[in-house]
């Protein structure tokens, strides 16, 4: 009987990660060609050809997290940090007051929950 539930046919169509990766390490690896791995996944010869090219565009990889709002206070939070490597555990800055200590510079009079 043929499925005729779109949303079905969909899933099945798409990649996942784990799909990419076993079509890359079956070809890669394992030596496997395009068409037994086609033949094995149910996907086309097209699309396995793509994944093995590269050309999965789901994600972007981040360049760098940008901290602007902490920018200011950077050097002294990790100078902090630094130095607590060498306190003993009950004296080192704790991560509310990492969090707080921006507030507290900024304005004095209001309180962080």
């Amino acid at each position: 009987m043929l499925n005729i539930n779109p949303m079905l046919e969909a899933e099945r169509r798409m990649l996942t990660v784990d799909q990419y990766s076993y079509i890359r390490t079956a070809h890669r690896v394992y030596g496997k060609a395009i068409k037994q791995i086609a033949r094995e996944t149910g996907h086309s010869k097209n699309t396995v050809k793509k994944v093995l090219r590269g050309e999965y565009s789901g994600y972007k990889p981040r360049i760098g997290q940008a901290y602007p709002v902490l920018a200011p206070y950077i050097r002294t939070i990790d100078r902090w940090l630094k130095d607590d490597k060498d306190r003993p555990k009950k004296q080192r800055h704790t991560a509310v007051r990492v969090q707080q200590f921006p507030v507290a510079v900024e304005r004095p009079n209001i309180s962080v929950t």
